[in-house]
């Protein structure tokens, strides 16, 4: 059983680097995953399998995200390559 299985799920290293950028946004502005949890409506566990990449974030949470930290949706996206980009260093 892998380390991934027995915790719980696979984690995507895409949606781990969007949960690492969404983590990095919300330190700048000293909230936490409570914080996170009463924006989004969900559980902090919940918010905490987003932000490790097991779950993925849903587009309109981002959107939630971005407008409650007051940064582009872009942010989140620093780091994360295209599918193109990964085809050409392949």
């Amino acid at each position: 059983m892998t380390d991934n299985v027995r915790n719980g799920g696979d984690i995507d290293p895409v949606r781990a680097r969007i949960g690492d950028n969404v983590r990095a946004e919300m330190g700048r502005r000293r909230r936490g995953q409570n914080w996170l949890a009463d924006v989004l409506g969900l559980s902090q566990p919940q918010v905490s399998r987003r932000l490790v990449g097991r779950i993925g974030f849903e587009a309109r949470e981002l959107v939630l995200v971005a407008e409650a930290l007051e940064v582009p949706t872009s942010a989140f996206f620093q780091g994360v390559a295209a599918p193109a980009d990964e085809v050409r260093a392949a």
